[in-house]
């Protein structure tokens, strides 16, 4: 047991000693952010004029819908994951709670062309994990999702690459 408090000592001391090295994150606007838990402002994301907010993510509904603040539902824009009792359908919502886990702030940049929404839902781009990843961009690319085509001449975003790229 005497053994236990030297060994205790050192590792919290060799804890202590270890630094994070800064990174310096480049946003969309070319703001630079550093630190590793730094945040590029929701400016720099913001695609038109319609709603962008800050929101705490409360529930994920399936692949391509998340529930924000216990009461918005959010549709992800131009990405369409099988519904969650479809086959694929739990597998885009696991990913989707991976990236966007509970009680994490998310970035809604609302799709000016759709501000009516789809089922009671807004249509938007979600930016997950401090606005270092576009939710809808990588469902697409990891193949969870594919893009909605019907939406590709209504979308402000169907412009964007990471939707051109895979079928607008």
């Amino acid at each position: 047991m005497k053994w236990l408090l030297p060994i205790l000592i050192l590792t919290v001391l060799i804890a202590g000693c270890t630094d994070t090295i800064p990174t310096t994150l480049v946003c969309p606007d070319g703001t630079q952010v550093l630190g590793s838990l730094g945040a590029c402002p929701a400016t720099s994301f913001c695609k038109g004029t319609a709603r962008c907010y800050y929101a705490t993510v409360t529930k994920i509904i399936d692949g391509d819908t998340l529930e924000v603040d216990h009461n918005t539902s959010i549709r992800l824009a131009l990405a369409d994951a099988p519904e969650y009792d479809e086959i694929g359908g739990a597998e885009a919502a696991e990913f989707v709670m991976n990236i966007c886990e509970k009680d994490s702030i998310v970035l809604i940049d609302e799709d000016d062309r759709q501000t009516e929404g789809s089922y009671d839902r807004l249509v938007a781009v979600v930016y997950c994990k401090g606005n270092r990843w576009n939710i809808n961009d990588v469902l697409i690319k990891k193949g969870f999702a594919t893009v909605d085509e019907e939406f590709c001449n209504i979308s402000e975003f169907a412009n964007e690459d990471w939707v051109k790229n895979y079928g607008c």
